[in-house]
């Protein structure tokens, strides 16, 4: 009988984190059912045709009422299914997934921590969420990090024990698609590029992707546009990404997104690559993530990365190959180095060329979906020991 693997994850839209990936498991002899909220209102991608979807109640910011409906309807599917393993992750789905496998007494109970909301908040939702993140853990019988920083950040919080969690190669919850992220054969290849997502001319083109909210450092990143600008009048930013509720953008800045001429701003491109080919450069300011995909696959497309040097940030962009780091937080750090980036032709193209080669040698998804197709046969075999549940909720 074909081992059965449940996925759960909070929302629909997070289909990206896992694309390829439950198709390879389907052909490598694995049943896949994922288990997700319906979205949040943001444009949804859709997950793998191999995969039974199944539409659960999760909501992103917390309710107890909601929470705990939610956590009836996870235990029903996860009796209805039988899962041999339950991979969960994004925050959410994390802590009731994980509840809701172990309260049914599933034999693998899989964690794929992609980052903490915690770090960047203070005060009790900070301890709350810490708290949650621990119990998620707790509750799980593997833990998968998408980083080494974001592994030494949960060990220095207390969410994990020494020792305890695993990455998958150099990291990474999905790899990088080499063959689709690839780089401009030419520089009429590249304005083709340009042209066909509506910019024209050789003016300087930053880029941004990502989630509008505080912590992905938005305001930093147009604050980089206006300093950019100083010198180069005609330059633009294209923003990617939608606007979240969550950790909401002040109006004040929404307003000038939507108004500035110079900014770009779609909320849903359905061909990144192309997206990434026609920026000069990706600055990428957030101030904590896990393994950020955007920088990871601009390099792939040989479009060097600008990025504060963040937890998880640091594990996806190496100061002088594929990019340049600035100190978190450091506005004039950033735009220095973007100006150095825009100005330099050389460094340009030699940071991009070296940015590929690097995301090559370590990020291809063929070989993060082996080694995770490997763990999941040798958990099942009950080869590998059950790490110690010595992370205390307290």
């Amino acid at each position: 009988m074909r081992p059965l693997v449940l996925y759960l994850v909070t929302s629909e839209f997070s289909s990206y984190l896992f694309r390829g990936q439950l198709n390879y498991l389907d052909e490598r002899g694995f049943k896949v059912v994922v288990g997700c909220g319906s979205g949040d209102g943001s444009p949804v991608s859709t997950f793998d045709e191999s995969a039974e979807v199944v539409y659960l109640p999760f909501t992103r910011e917390p309710s107890l009422f909601k929470d705990l409906t939610a956590l009836r309807a996870t235990i029903r599917l996860i009796r209805r299914v039988k899962p041999d393993i339950v991979n969960v992750s994004t925050p959410k789905a994390s802590v009731i997934g994980a509840v809701a496998a172990q309260w049914c007494r599933i034999p693998v109970r899989v964690l794929v921590i992609r980052g903490f909301r915690f770090e960047s908040l203070r005060g009790p939702r900070r301890w709350m969420l810490r708290l949650l993140d621990k119990v998620a853990a707790r509750s799980s019988t593997h833990v998968i990090f998408n980083s080494p920083s974001l592994r030494e950040f949960a060990v220095r919080q207390g969410v994990v024990r020494t020792g305890r969690g695993l990455l998958l190669g150099s990291g990474s919850g999905n790899g990088v698609d080499l063959e689709r992220f690839s780089p401009a054969g030419s520089v009429e290849d590249r304005m083709i590029d340009r042209a066909s997502i509506g910019i024209t001319g050789r003016a300087p083109v930053l880029g941004f992707v990502g989630r509008l909210t505080n912590d992905k450092g938005v305001d930093d990143a147009i604050a980089v546009l206006d300093a950019e600008r100083s010198c180069h009048p005609d330059a633009r930013l294209l923003l990617l990404g939608p606007f979240e509720t969550g950790d909401p953008l002040p109006q004040s800045l929404i307003a000038r997104i939507s108004d500035d001429a110079s900014i770009e701003h779609r909320e849903w491109c359905d061909d990144m690559p192309t997206a990434y080919r026609a920026m000069d450069l990706l600055v990428f300011p957030s101030i904590r993530e896990g393994l950020p995909n955007a920088p990871l696959e601009a390099q792939a497309c040989g479009t060097p990365v600008v990025a504060y040097a963040a937890t998880g940030s640091v594990d996806a962009v190496v100061d002088g190959i594929g990019g340049l780091l600035a100190p978190v937080g450091d506005r004039p750090s950033l735009a220095s180095a973007v100006a150095r980036v825009l100005e330099d032709d050389a460094l340009r193209g030699r940071l991009g060329r070296s940015g590929r080669r690097w995301v090559e040698a370590r990020f291809d998804r063929k070989v993060v979906w082996s080694e995770l197709e490997r763990h999941y046969r040798s958990w099942l075999r009950g080869e590998s020991p059950i790490e110690a549940q010595e992370a205390s909720p307290s």
